[in-house]
């Protein structure tokens, strides 16, 4: 009996996990908690336990890793639907990249300022690299939507 509702559930659950990745919020956010850990970790790696960069060079370069795995993913599972033809995968790279550069710099800038206010504290510095991904998550969410993989009709699946 035990078997059979653990069956039950585990049926359940998956069913619902297909049912949430088929809308795209929840998709590009699971991706995007993909590319936060891939920043994430190079900053507590390079930036925090190995001082090989600065925290906000570290935030920058990890930030930089994230975008690429990000797009990746994103152009060939999330938006795979949307295909404008008259835009090369190249020149979107290109497009997203400078979208996720206006997200790194305010990351950089929140690094830098926990910098100066926490006078090298490891957990403040977390906590504005952290603040900054969520910032830039939100952004980078805006804009992927509405320019990099706008469709032409403009409507969205949410």
């Amino acid at each position: 009996m035990l078997r059979d509702v653990s069956e039950v559930l585990h049926l359940a659950f998956r069913f619902r996990l297909r049912e949430l990745s088929k809308h795209q919020l929840v998709r590009v956010g699971a991706i995007g908690a993909l590319g936060a850990l891939v920043q994430f970790s190079f900053f507590e790696i390079f930036g925090i336990q190995t001082n090989i960069f600065s925290p906000r060079i570290a935030a920058v370069l990890g930030g930089e890793l994230g975008v690429i795995t990000v797009f990746l993913i994103h152009h060939f599972f999330t938006f795979r639907n949307v295909r404008d033809r008259a835009v090369h995968g190249a020149l979107k790279f290109i497009y997203f990249n400078i979208t996720a550069l206006v997200s790194l710099v305010m990351q950089y800038a929140l690094v830098w300022i926990g910098e100066r206010v926490s006078g090298g504290n490891e957990w403040v510095l977390r906590a504005f690299n952290l603040l900054g991904i969520l910032i830039g998550f939100i952004f980078n969410y805006v804009n992927y939507t509405r320019v990099i993989w706008k469709t032409r009709e403009g409507n969205r699946e949410l």
